[in-house]
Order: structure tokens, then C-alpha cells, then sequence
């Protein structure tokens, strides 16, 4: 997946494509789940989050700037929509909701030791204040480089970086206590 493919599916989709919508939404429709459901911290309403986002889209297309990397502008628009709806419930994320997809190929063990280890990730990211939570989020989960999370943020660049470092330390720590406690 690449930048030349996702301006040409938007261009696409432009004309009148809605194949070509429906190729966006299937490339970016987990990556913004996970991000989304981090922000908010409620997987089911985090998806009506991305449905909103993929609407917001439709409704801007004409805002969408082909020289700009549709990666960057799609999770600009997830992350004011989670914005838009957190100032509208006055709500801060609590809690991170985990589902599990089944996967009948993996015995009960592996599915209850990767349940067990996701949970503590998500937990793990909960613990982070909201700015490190949200630029390590859009950087694992929206693939954004340092440079587009200071632009999307309205940081300056060596915060972005600062808040990822301190982030990942606090990640680390975090994990590493439940690590030695899971080995112990």
C-alpha cells in the first residue's frame, strides 16, 4: 500500500468508483479502529467513530488535497471526529475496551495468553497521560511520521518526539512489571 495507490483510489472514487471507496475503507478501516478505540477507550463506539470519519470524508471530499498523504488527512479526520465526540460527552478515555476476534486455527492456550497480553497493552496505554497515549497511537496505528503528528497536533516537532520517548519509557515499565509477573 502506498501513497500513489491510495491518491489513485481517491481520484477513483471521485469519478464515481465506489469500488474504489470501498478499497479506502478495507485498508484503513482497522488501523483507525485501533486508533480510535484508544482515544475513546469503547471499541463499539470507537466503530461508529470510523463510520462517522469515512462520512466526514465523503461529505469533504472536495477538501482532500491530492498532493496530501491520504494516511495523514484520514486520521486527521478520525481524530477530530473522537475529539468532536469527547468534548460533546465531556468525557476523558478510562478505560480501553479489548475484543478478541476468535481465530479457530489457534489452540485455547495461545488465544488466552495473546487475550492476557493485548490486555495489558491496552491496559498499559490507558495508564499514559492523553497526549503520549495519542502521539504513540497515531504513530503505531496511523503509521504517521513524527513530522505529520506535530502537524495533525499543532506541536512543534520535539514535543511530538518527546511525548513518543516518554511514552515508550513508561510503556516499557509498565510492561515489563507485567511480564515478570506473568514469567514469575
Amino acid at each position: 500500500m502506498n501513497d500513489a495507490d491510495d491518491r489513485a483510489l481517491v481520484l477513483g472514487y471521485k469519478r464515481g468508483n465506489t469500488a474504489a471507496f470501498e478499497a479506502l475503507m478495507n485498508r484503513y478501516q482497522r488501523p483507525l479502529l485501533g486508533y480510535v478505540a484508544g482515544m475513546v477507550g469503547d471499541r463499539a463506539l470507537a466503530e461508529d467513530l470510523v463510520q462517522e470519519t469515512f462520512m466526514r470524508f465523503i461529505r469533504g471530499l472536495d477538501d482532500y488535497r491530492e498532493k496530501d498523504r491520504f494516511r495523514a488527512y484520514i486520521f486527521t479526520v478520525a481524530r477530530n471526529v473522537a475529539i468532536d465526540h469527547l468534548r460533546r460527552k465531556h468525557e476523558q478515555p478510562t478505560e480501553l475496551d479489548c475484543a478478541v476476534r476468535e481465530d479457530s486455527g489457534k489452540d485455547p492456550d495461545c488465544r488466552a495468553a495473546e487475550l492476557q497480553c493485548r490486555e495489558a497493552v491496552l491496559e498499559a496505554l490507558a495508564a499514559l497521560p492523553a497526549e503520549q497515549r495519542e502521539v504513540i497511537l497515531l504513530r503505531f496505528f496511523g503509521d504517521l511520521s513524527f513530522a505529520e503528528i506535530a502537524g495533525q497536533t499543532g506541536i512543534p516537532l520535539g514535543t511530538a518526539l518527546g511525548r513518543s520517548y516518554y511514552g515508550l519509557r513508561k510503556l516499557r515499565s509498565l510492561l515489563g512489571r507485567f511480564y515478570q509477573g506473568v514469567l514469575q
